[in-house]
Parts: C-alpha cells; structure tokens; sequence
C-alpha cells in the first residue's frame, strides 16, 4: 500500500494499493461520511482482484450542517443535497 499527497483540491491524502500482477483496471472508492481513504483501504486490498489498482482519496475535512456543524470528513456537503 503507498500513500501520497493531496490532488490539490483541499482533501487529505490519497492511499494507492499497487496492482499485484499486471495491471489492467483500476477503482477509484470514495468513502462516505466521517471516514477516511485509510479506513477502507486494507479490506479493499483483501479483496482485490490481482489485475486491480485501488485508488482511495481523502475528502477534504469542512463543517457538516447534518452534524449540528462539526467537522467532518464529506465528498459533497450533505446541506446541497
């Protein structure tokens, strides 16, 4: 598993789980609501096909309306839904 740095669009950091045989597709998994790339990335890696690339971004940390305002971790602001 590596890690790199953010895309630059404000989110956190990117966890990357390399292909073990030869690469032909790849997974881009974006976690829901107060979760993180890192906390999927090691289930995904157990059941990844040897072919598949996972690609698993951190959403950007902004207040949550839903959540009384805290902040949290959100693909999307849950109040523009």
């Amino acid at each position: 598993m590596a890690s790199g740095g953010g895309s630059g669009g404000g989110g956190g950091e990117v966890v990357t789980i390399s292909a073990s045989g030869k690469h032909t597709s790849t997974l881009i998994f974006l976690h829901g609501l107060g979760d993180t790339g890192h906390g999927w990335a090691s289930t995904l890696a157990e059941i990844r096909p040897p072919n598949l690339k996972i690609v698993c971004p951190t959403a950007p940390t902004v207040p949550v309306t839903l959540n009384s305002g805290m902040l949290g971790v959100v693909t999307r602001k849950a109040d523009s839904v």
